[in-house]
């Protein structure tokens, strides 16, 4: 009997000749489910952080029960402590939600693994793959569960992040979600953070690439789009 192998469903889905791509929302979706069961194969969630967590996110309605996603709200809540400088917020907590990092991770993780990986190394192929997968986490919390301090996995790291916040506890990190309209823009992304004494912290989710070829701020425009390969 053959063993079942998420890579197989990977290689169908990205062709290693230049060819032109079409992907749509459910695309962009059953693309992560095979990516998560790779991980889940290869023991490489550890190793591939960012994808892992967009992986889990994009498959649930509101993450509660990731761990990875708990610590991200132990960093946030460092960063809301730290600074009250709203750019700087928003570079911070757009770099623990890299579309950079993200990128680099779908590259080696498929690179090991010998799926091509020629949509995520073209900029109008990220763009592309990008506004389908982005749209699948936008309004998805990704929170604590209730009475965190006594649920066995989000307890250690709650605590841990209640001691940081020290005598602002009010102001601890308990839910972040992805969603459109900043300031007024229907397709730029923000990010929303909700802090535990009900306040809401908002920025813009900022593009942090350093390859000037995929650099471009509106990272989020909205648009399918179809591409060629890296050469057009």
């Amino acid at each position: 009997m053959a063993t079942y192998d998420p890579r197989e469903k990977l290689r169908a889905m990205f062709p290693q000749e230049p060819g032109r791509y079409k992907f749509s929302d459910n695309d962009a979706i059953a693309t992560m489910v095979f990516t998560r069961e790779l991980l889940e194969q290869r023991s490489a969630k550890d190793r591939f952080p960012v994808l892992n967590l967009f992986c889990n996110w994009t498959v649930h309605t509101e993450l509660e029960g990731s761990a990875t996603g708990y610590r991200l709200l132990a960093k946030v809540t460092e960063i809301l402590l730290e600074t009250d400088d709203p750019s700087t917020r928003a570079r911070l907590i757009s770099e623990q939600l890299s579309s950079a990092a993200l990128r680099r991770q779908f590259i080696m993780l498929y690179s090991e693994n010998d799926i091509p990986t020629l949509i995520f190394e073209s900029a109008a192929g990220w763009v592309m793959f990008g506004s389908h997968l982005f749209k699948a986490v936008l309004g998805k919390p990704l929170a604590f569960p209730p009475s965190p301090d006594t649920h066995p996995r989000a307890g250690p790291i709650y605590s841990e992040m209640i001691g940081i916040a020290g005598q602002m506890p009010s102001k601890t990190a308990m839910m972040l979600k992805l969603e459109t309209g900043y300031p007024d823009n229907p397709t730029r992304i923000h990010w929303l953070v909700g802090c535990a004494d009900g306040s809401q912290v908002i920025g813009q989710y900022m593009n942090l690439e350093r390859d000037p070829d995929f650099s471009n701020e509106s990272f989020w425009d909205g648009r399918v789009a179809m591409i060629r390969g890296p050469s057009e």
